[in-house]
């Protein structure tokens, strides 16, 4: 049977690994996994999540395949203490044996029972010491394990302020976005008045342009108007011309008539004298 000691120094070598760092690793990874509230996000800053997130999950897979093996390895050792210390009992067990029936048959061979106590007792010296080194590999392993354990914890702890980093990033963005909005609202509303006046203006340019038709219209027929009338006065005068014409002619043709009858009757009274 294995002494107490053995079965304490085995019971010390249990690895006991405990998830120091699940509810932050949750935590991070439920922060990692909530995708940016606002839909107007850049393109770059939603890469940069995604990145943030595949280094974390790299880091946490890294560290699971890490538990793993050292888990496996410290249970191999484990076994192997357990089957080291069976064969100790099955060894002590058969001593006994060999002991009880030397002792019941040769009560005179106390000697040699003591030859194989003292080897007994090397040999559980022996197994002590590789019980130590076992131990003292399992507190290696624990400190390394404790080490890993703090790095990944400080990973995550630069994970969690880049991403406050890009949280902050991502407000800007939204808060130029916001203002963008505004000034493109601002914009659209100017752009309607511009539209709406120049529309207004059209209107007028084209009641203008009609009241401007129909007075071409008006200047036109005035002027139609009153050429008829000077064609009509010049014909008018054309006519009058006319008679004025053959009076003056009448009237040259009296005066010559009366001038030559005037001449005779100068001439018959300068005959007659």
């Amino acid at each position: 049977m294995p002494s107490s000691s053995e079965t304490g120094i085995c019971a010390e070598a249990s690895p006991v690994i405990a998830p120091r760092n699940q509810n932050t690793g949750q935590t991070v990874e439920a922060s990692c996994q909530c995708p940016p509230s606002n839909p107007g996000a850049s393109a770059d800053s939603v890469n940069l999540h995604e990145e943030l997130k595949e280094t974390f999950n790299r880091s946490k897979q890294e560290a699971g395949e890490h538990c793993t093996k050292t888990k496996l390895e410290q249970s191999a050792q484990l076994e192997l203490c357990k089957a080291k210390l069976e064969l100790s009992a099955s060894e002590e067990r058969h001593l006994l044996a060999v002991m009880k029936l030397r002792e019941e048959h040769h009560m005179d061979s106390l000697g040699v029972l003591g030859i194989m106590a003292g080897e007994i007792e090397k040999e559980k010296a022996s197994h002590g010491d590789e019980m130590r080194r076992v131990e003292s590999h399992n507190l290696a392993l624990k400190e390394q394990e404790k080490a890993q354990n703090q790095e990944l914890q400080t990973e995550q702890e630069k994970l969690l302020a880049q991403r406050e980093d890009v949280s902050s990033q991502l407000q800007e963005v939204n808060q130029t976005n916001s203002q963008l909005l505004e000034q493109l609202t601002e914009r659209g509303q100017e752009k309607d008045k511009l539209q709406q006046e120049l529309e207004e203006t059209w209107k007028t340019a084209d009641k203008r342009k009609a009241m401007l038709d129909e007075l071409a219209i008006d200047v036109a027929q005035e002027k139609l108007r009153h050429k008829e009338e000077l064609q009509a006065q010049i014909q008018s005068m054309e006519g009058t011309k006319g008679w004025f014409e053959r009076r003056l002619k009448e009237a040259e043709e009296t005066a010559e008539k009366s001038a030559l009858e005037h001449q005779e009757q100068v001439e018959f009274h300068r005959v007659t004298m």
